[in-house]
């Protein structure tokens, strides 16, 4: 067969349309080309993966004579499957026009993929064609070849050509035959999205045109990246059937939906804080002005997480909104500011304002809250600390007794109980800046010689704290406040062995003191993580011992 001109522009594409979605060879393969005298590029893999199996590829070209019908056969190779099963291709065409290539595997032929290598002159006019309108220019049946693409998938207003167009005005010019790829690709993307009959179509279509729709970069992709496939379902859910015009709006979307399950599945109000902080390359929220709230930061947290949300603008209005009814309540004198982060991983607890102040009595019989039916032996430290403003509820008469404590709420309520909190103290935590919740706490605790934090200048605020870290807290509050520990009798747990050795001293000298103790079978679970119920008697014991 005659030779033609030499190559100079090229492109192809997998893709065999019917209606508006893509069917590709059942292989997964994909073609790529970089355009001149490179080459061009297919990878797929075999529906099983294993290595070894045989791969024959096949391009031919009509044949073009009266006197043979057969196309012609002008590259043929052979490679064999890696050992997922994977395969690769690298070939020139030195005819332009139309081509087919065929992949079997194991002698099982899979559809074939039609090619079209174009002049440099065709290609130019062709692009020029897309930046102006792709409806327009695949009406051109040249134009279509070049593109590869299909004139039937498109109509003048639907997405398919709206997500093309969106990316128009020279672009495709400037960018070449693979910036149109990348714009068409991500179309067949946004329409697989809109088509999509279930979640898991979307996770298929993210899979088949990953090379274009990236979830990274963010907080948000991270986190999606490292789902189950059953999280990743929950989340594409959300997304499957709508429209999007760009990736952009795709991946805002995803990420969009990311937060709101990672809120909804936050343990504690602090917690809930921790994930908008975490994705606040997306959400771009104001943070350093919540946080300037102070001692008031923790009544924001309480208020504004008292509900789930579904989408980000509603999220940001609820803390606009709490936000400015608090900052236009703050008064200068109110000694109690954002009491309520007592205990709870942030499930700080609030007293309903037309419930009756207990009298100075602890053990008085009036119910606060509704769910201390099975902790009535936490029953009145819980009610104590309630009144004296150190612990709050999260609402709806609800302690919420079985959840955990951070660290940063432990020591609030433990200053706090103990009469320990010093405005004019400081310190310099990386984690605990002086516009946190907590600052001022924590500060207190390392003047008082509570705490010295982890390490590396953390103090690990929103870490949930062990029963032995409780127990060394403790331990040192009494020995700041001159309590004399000597005669007291320390416990030994069936456990010991399992008490780090900086907790040992602390855990025995408590238990001795009656503050703490085991949970049956004389075991301390020093490594569990203490509940706001066992906090909540833990500091109520401490209060009479200075």
């Amino acid at each position: 067969m005659r030779k033609r001109m030499q190559m100079l522009a090229l492109f192809l594409v997998i893709a065999i349309f019917s209606s508006l979605t893509v069917s590709v060879a059942a292989s997964g393969a994909t073609l790529t080309y970089a355009g001149g005298n490179t080459v061009f590029r297919l990878t797929g893999s075999s529906e099983i993966a294993r290595a070894g199996q045989n791969v024959t590829l096949k391009v031919t070209v009509p044949n073009g004579t009266p006197e043979m019908t057969d196309d012609e056969i002008i590259y043929i190779r052979q490679t064999y499957t890696e050992a997922d099963g994977s395969y690769t291709f690298a070939f020139e065409l030195e005819t332009s026009g139309d081509a087919q290539a065929t992949i079997s595997v194991e002698d099982v032929r899979e559809d074939p993929i039609d090619l079209y290598k174009s002049t440099d002159a065709e290609m130019s006019q062709a692009l020029a064609a897309a930046d102006s309108g792709i409806y327009s220019a695949v009406q051109n049946a040249t134009h279509a070849k070049v593109l590869m693409v299909n004139p039937a998938a498109f109509s003048a207003d639907g997405l398919l050509t709206r997500v093309i167009d969106s990316a128009a005005d020279g672009y495709y010019q400037a960018g070449g035959l693979s910036a149109f790829t990348d714009a068409y690709r991500t179309a067949l993307f946004m329409v697989a999205v809109k088509n999509a009959g279930s979640a898991q179509d979307v996770l298929d279509a993210l899979a088949a045109y990953a090379d274009v729709i990236t979830l990274s970069g963010k907080h948000a992709g991270t986190t999606f990246a490292d789902y189950s496939d059953a999280d990743k379902t929950a989340v594409l859910d959300v997304v499957k059937g709508k429209e999007y015009t760009s990736e952009a709006m795709f991946v805002d979307a995803v990420f969009e939906a990311v937060v709101m399950k990672e809120l909804a599945a936050a343990y504690s109000d602090n917690e809930k804080y921790g994930v908008i902080s975490d994705n606040n390359d997306f959400l771009a929220f104001d943070l350093a002005k919540y946080e300037s709230l102070g001692s008031y930061f923790t009544s924001f947290q309480e208020q504004v997480f008292d509900g789930l949300f579904t989408d980000k603008a509603t999220l940001l209005g609820v803390c606009e909104s709490v936000y400015n009814t608090i900052l236009s309540n703050m008064t200068t004198d109110d000694d109690r500011g954002g009491s309520g982060g007592g205990g709870g991983g942030g499930f700080a607890i609030k007293i309903p304002e037309d419930t009756e102040t207990p009298d100075d009595d602890p053990t008085t019989d009036k119910v606060y809250f509704t769910d201390l039916g099975a902790h009535t032996w936490a029953h009145e430290s819980i009610q104590y600390l309630a009144a004296a403003g150190v612990v709050s509820g999260k609402g709806n008469n609800l302690f919420c007794p079985d959840d955990t404590v951070t660290r940063g709420e432990f020591i609030k309520m433990l200053v706090g109980t103990l009469g320990l909190v010093d405005s004019s103290t400081s310190s310099d935590f990386t984690d605990v800046p002086s516009t946190h919740w907590a600052y001022q706490y924590v500060s207190s605790a390392v003047k008082a010689g509570i705490t010295d934090g982890i390490g590396d200048s953390l103090f690990d605020v929103n870490a949930q704290i062990t029963r032995q870290d409780m127990a060394v807290m403790c331990h040192r509050a009494l020995e700041y406040i001159r309590t004399d520990l000597s005669s007291v009798e320390s416990v030994q747990f069936a456990d010991e062995s399992s008490v780090s050795a900086y907790a040992k001293n602390a855990v025995g000298v408590l238990a001795g003191l009656g503050i703490i103790n085991g949970k049956g079978n004389n075991q301390f679970d020093p490594q569990s993580h203490a509940t706001r119920a066992e906090a909540a008697k833990v500091v109520y014991l401490l209060r009479g011992r200075g």
